[in-house]
């Protein structure tokens, strides 16, 4: 049996021909891309990363963790601080911003419960050293590397049998850990290799790939041949005999036994990586996962070959199932939701001694993801977009603070803001410095396109709070230089501040670059007015 796409045949390229799914070149072209993007993959945007990499995730995880190691301790009759840091590996972290809002809350919560000990060390990972360099260069990762609450490694989820920490040159490898390791994958298992199988009438049979282009292979960017490629499924003809000698084979016997006519994705290198990484610790892992995917038998049913989705790169769904079953014949206790909307699912696998007794871990992940869940957070943002025109100052912060101080959220909210300036009460102007300033705690900047700290420093400015509008206008010129509008708005905060001579000095400089400047000399001629004892006027940006 052939499923075809009605183009295939016509395209000039033919890349391979019947390769099973897990053996196939689009996984090579995966590894193509990301080399080929570094981290501008998540900085322009072509690769969706906002969805699992928000401050509401961050949190989610931060309590989950944090209640695991809790469990740990009072399982092994350890006080706070009688213990090894709990160390979180993140897969495939991309642009690391995920890893950045956790380590912030894992600090904050730290600082809170006033721990002797540093309670955890957060690991970065990736297969490619240009995505470890480019997180080593960001200013806000630098104080965290320096005294060992982040540490960056390469790793592939293919292969990898160690964690080689890159900043503290220590190695994680089988055995090496006391406590439980916890392991983050978001985005994750929808993008690396998988295998293919057709369930129907008690047999399992394997499926193979084709693969076909528009364009020459040879010549083409990674970004544009994953645009072109198109695929076709063939269903071997040969029923595949499982032995049933492995955790892997149980899964896949269980399938035969339950599942008619469909096509099912099964995680083989997602699961064989597990079982490397709970080895690195004799007390186990947790996992924290988050994917599109399905984790009901039910689902499974009668689902017709996948589609390759693509987004910048590729991704197929996770079948989360069988990692439900994994941890079940691996004697863990797996959560899923209950309810299964639509979106991402959370999961957790909790593959311990004595998981059963990771009672603070279960009831964690109960409130904050089967109570109150990070694709609940999404549906309020969506209605909150659909009224920001109507919102409040009041209603706006209060957002912002359920967002976990989320600057996402902020950019959206800006120009409301700017619009009820007029409105703001003193404690109303208070309250939204307070809550920019934690924003920008929280927030890890990825050179995007669009300048948050010019836009923030703006508001500030319109706001007259001329002094907090400097510190953004300098964290702006620090990210993307000191472009004229910049400068001037920074010369005309330091006027109103009273800072003649600065902002003078940043006039100058616009002055020399531009002679002709006429509002820059204006302004020039206020400052020199001013040291001579005249009041300073309103500027106009």
């Amino acid at each position: 049996m052939i499923v075809s796409n009605l183009e295939f045949e016509d395209l000039p390229y033919k890349l391979e021909t019947r390769v099973p799914l897990t053996q196939s070149a689009l996984w090579d072209l995966q590894w193509r891309y990301y080399a080929e993007q570094g981290a501008d993959a998540w900085r322009n945007g072509q690769v969706p990363h906002y969805v699992t990499s928000n401050p509401t995730v961050a949190n989610c995880y931060a309590e989950i963790i944090l209640a695991c190691r809790r469990d740990y301790l009072r399982n092994a009759n350890l006080l706070d601080g009688e213990s090894q840091p709990i160390t979180i590996c993140e897969l495939g972290a991309g642009s690391g911003r995920l890893g950045f809002q956790i380590v912030s809350i894992l600090e904050r919560l730290q600082r809170d419960i006033a721990s002797p000990n540093r309670a955890f060390r957060y690991v970065l990972t990736d297969f490619a050293q240009s995505n470890l360099d480019a997180w080593r260069s960001y200013p806000k990762f630098q104080p965290l590397l320096e005294y060992g609450a982040l540490d960056l490694a390469l790793f592939d989820v293919k292969q990898s049998e160690a964690i080689e920490l890159q900043i503290c040159g220590e190695t994680i490898r089988t055995g090496s850990l006391e406590t439980p390791l916890v392991v983050i994958a978001n985005y994750l298992f929808d993008s690396v290799p998988q295998d293919l199988y057709y369930f129907n009438r008690g047999q399992t049979r394997t499926c193979s790939i084709s693969l076909a282009a528009g364009v020459d292979p040879e010549t083409t960017s990674a970004a544009d041949l994953v645009s072109s490629i198109q695929v076709q499924y063939s269903i071997n003809q040969i029923p595949e005999i499982l032995a049933e000698h492995t955790v892997q084979e149980q899964i896949l016997t269980r399938y035969q036994n339950t599942i008619d006519d469909a096509y099912l994705l099964f995680p083989s290198v997602a699961l064989d990586c597990l079982d490397r990484m709970k080895g690195f610790s004799p007390t186990g892992m947790l996992l924290l996962t988050a994917d599109k995917g399905d984790h009901a038998l039910a689902d499974l049913q009668g689902q017709s070959p996948p589609p390759l989705v693509r987004h910048g790169s590729f991704s197929y769904t996770v079948n989360y199932n069988a990692f439900e079953q994994y941890c079940a014949l691996n004697n863990g206790v797996a959560l899923f939701p209950e309810r299964q909307g639509p979106g991402l699912t959370f999961g957790a696998l909790i593959v311990t001694q004595n998981a059963e007794l990771y009672g603070e871990t279960r009831n964690a992940y109960a409130r904050f993801v089967q109570d109150s869940s990070p694709t609940d957070f999404r549906t309020m943002a969506a209605l909150v977009r659909r009224s920001m025109d109507d919102m409040s100052v009041e209603e706006i912060l209060a957002f912002l603070r359920t967002s976990h101080y989320d600057a996402h959220q902020l950019l959206r909210l800006l120009p409301r803001l700017s619009e009820l300036i007029g409105s703001m009460s003193p404690s109303a102007r208070s309250a939204v410095t307070n809550v920019i300033e934690r924003v920008w705690e929280m927030y890890l900047p990825l050179g995007e396109p669009t300048d948050l700290a010019n836009q923030i420093a703006r508001l500030l400015y319109d706001m007259d709070e001329y002094s907090l509008a400097i510190k953004f206008f300098l964290r702006s010129i620090e990210l993307y230089g000191d472009i004229g509008s910049t400068l001037f708005s920074l010369a005309a905060s330091y006027y109103l501040t009273s800072d003649y001579s600065k902002a003078g000095s940043f006039l100058c400089t616009i002055l020399e670059r531009d002679p002709e400047n006429e509002q820059a000399q204006e302004l020039l001629e206020k400052c020199i007015a001013s040291l001579n004892n005249s009041i300073p006027q309103t500027v106009e940006l």
